[in-house]
């Protein structure tokens, strides 16, 4: 199933009022995780919002501070479902901005 109607199923499942704001965020994080692949990024249905849920609940419970963060949470997700998804404070953390240090090269 392709990213967009991943979600759609999943907005679909997120159908009981005492989980309903809970998952609707988790939705969201779930978006982001999926936001650097294409359209037709293919993901496996059977995936649920229980499954991913318990993913980040398990992350925090190892954590020290027990919490994770959205976007912490957006790459786990990403993960979770075969997806790439790097931080925009991680992406360009390495880049030199087209500089090359000829001493490298000696």
């Amino acid at each position: 199933m392709n990213k967009y109607d991943y979600i759609k199923m999943l907005i679909q499942e997120n159908n009981k009022p005492e989980t309903q704001k809970l998952y609707a965020d988790l939705i969201d994080c779930i978006d982001i995780a999926l936001s650097q692949e294409s359209i037709s990024f293919e993901i496996d249905s059977s995936v649920g919002l229980n499954d991913l849920f318990q993913l980040i609940e398990d992350a925090a419970k190892k954590n020290s501070q027990h919490c994770v963060g959205p976007f912490e949470a957006a790459e786990l997700i990403a993960q979770k479902l075969g997806a790439s998804y790097r931080r925009p404070s991680r992406k360009f953390l390495n880049q030199t901005n087209g500089i090359v240090n000829l001493e490298d090269f000696l």
